[in-house]
C-alpha cells in the first residue's frame, strides 16, 4: 500500500507497531496494512501478513503436491527447473532489484512529493523486462494508488500538461542509460 505522501517508519509509540510484524524485509506499518520495500514484497505471497486458516494451508499443500504430481507424471521436472526455477532465481531477482533502484532511489529529492520516486521512460525492450504492467510510472503510481495499471499512461499524460507537475517531477529516460547515469552520478 503506498501514499501520495512520504511513508515513514512507524513510530514504536503507535498503537498499529504494537502489532505483530510478518517481518518480510523492510517494513513499514500503516493502520493494519503493511507496506514490504525490496524483492520480498514480490516474491512472498501477500497473505502471510494475514492469518492463514487451517484450510488455506491444505488448499495451497494440495495445489503444490498437484503441480509436483503433474510435472512428475508429464515427466517435465528438467524442463521446471531449467525454464522456471532457474530464471526466477537469478534473472528476475536482477530485473527486481534494477525496478526497485528505479523506483526509490538515486538523485531523488525525498523533501519533496515529486522528487521522492521517479517515472522512468523505457525503451521498447527494457518494457519487457522491467516495466511489465506500466511499473515504470511509479511517480504517478505514488501520487494517485488507486488508479489501475492500465491508465496510468493516460494519468502521466494528464499530469504532464500541469506545468507545476512537469518541472519538478523526476522524469528519468530509460533503465539502462538514464538511470544508470544518475546513479552512477551520486556514487562519486
Amino acid at each position: 500500500m503506498t501514499a501520495a505522501h512520504r511513508i515513514k517508519p512507524t513510530s514504536p509509540r503507535c498503537r498499529s507497531a504494537r502489532q505483530p510484524n510478518p517481518g518480510r524485509g523492510s517494513t513499514y506499518r500503516r493502520g493494519y496494512s503493511v507496506q514490504t520495500t525490496g524483492a520480498s514484497s514480490h516474491i512472498w505471497p501477500r497473505v502471510a501478513a494475514t492469518k492463514q486458516t487451517t484450510r488455506y494451508r491444505l488448499l495451497r499443500l494440495g495445489y503444490y503436491l498437484g503441480a509436483a504430481t503433474l510435472i512428475s507424471m508429464l515427466g517435465i521436472w528438467k524442463g521446471f527447473l531449467l525454464y522456471w526455477v532457474v530464471p526466477y532465481m537469478t534473472l528476475f531477482l536482477l530485473f527486481l532489484y534494477i525496478r526497485s533502484v528505479a523506483e526509490h532511489f538515486g538523485s531523488m529529492d525525498y523533501e519533496e512529493e515529486l522528487g521522492s520516486t521517479r517515472t522512468v521512460i523505457p525503451y521498447w525492450w527494457e518494457r519487457l523486462f522491467f516495466a511489465p504492467h506500466n511499473v515504470n510510472y511509479h511517480l504517478e503510481h505514488h501520487l494517485f494508488p488507486g488508479v489501475p495499471f492500465y491508465n496510468l499512461p493516460k494519468l502521466s499524460t494528464a499530469l504532464m500538461r500541469d506545468e507545476t507537475y512537469r518541472a519538478n517531477a523526476h522524469i528519468t529516460h530509460g533503465y539502462s542509460t538514464g538511470l544508470l547515469r544518475e546513479c552512477l552520478a551520486h556514487t562519486g
